[in-house]
C-alpha cells in the first residue's frame, strides 16, 4: 500500500498555495503599485514580475500536489520545493548584505516567506520519511 500524505505536508501545501496566489499575483500583476505602497527604494519591473511569476508557479505546483494522496507521487516535488526555497532564502540574504543592510520590509518579507517554507517542507519531508 502506498504511503499517505500526512496532514503537516497538506498544511504546508495550503500555506504555499495562499502565499503563491496572494503574494505571487500581487508581484506579477500590480508590482509597481505594491512597491509604491511599501515605499521600496529600488524598483526593477522585470525582476519583480519574474519573482511574482516564480512564486505563483510554486503556489500552482503546491495546488496540484495538494490534490494527490500518494507520498511517492509528490516526494520529488517536495524535494524540489526544499531546494527552491532554500536557494531563494540564500539569494535574498546575500542580496540583503549586498545592499549594505538596507532595512526594508520587502527584503524581509521575501526572506521570511522562503525561510518559513524551507523549514516547513524540510519538517514535512522528515515526517513523511518516518
Amino acid at each position: 500500500m502506498a504511503a499517505e500524505i500526512k496532514p503537516v505536508l497538506k498544511y504546508t501545501f495550503v500555506l504555499n498555495i495562499f502565499i503563491g496566489f496572494g503574494y505571487g499575483l500581487t508581484l506579477l500583476l500590480i508590482s509597481e503599485s505594491f512597491y509604491e505602497f511599501i515605499e521600496h527604494p529600488f524598483y526593477d519591473p522585470v525582476i519583480n514580475v519574474l519573482l511574482g511569476a516564480f512564486i505563483l508557479a510554486m503556489g500552482f505546483i503546491s495546488f496540484l500536489s495538494y490534490r494527490e494522496t500518494d507520498w511517492e507521487k509528490v516526494k520529488n516535488i517536495v524535494l524540489m520545493m526544499i531546494f527552491l526555497n532554500l536557494l531563494s532564502s540564500i539569494a535574498f540574504i546575500i542580496l540583503h548584505f549586498e545592499m549594505l543592510f538596507v532595512q526594508h520590509i520587502e527584503i524581509w518579507i521575501n526572506i521570511g516567506v522562503f525561510v518559513l517554507l524551507t523549514v516547513l517542507y524540510v519538517y514535512s519531508y522528515f515526517q513523511q520519511q518516518k
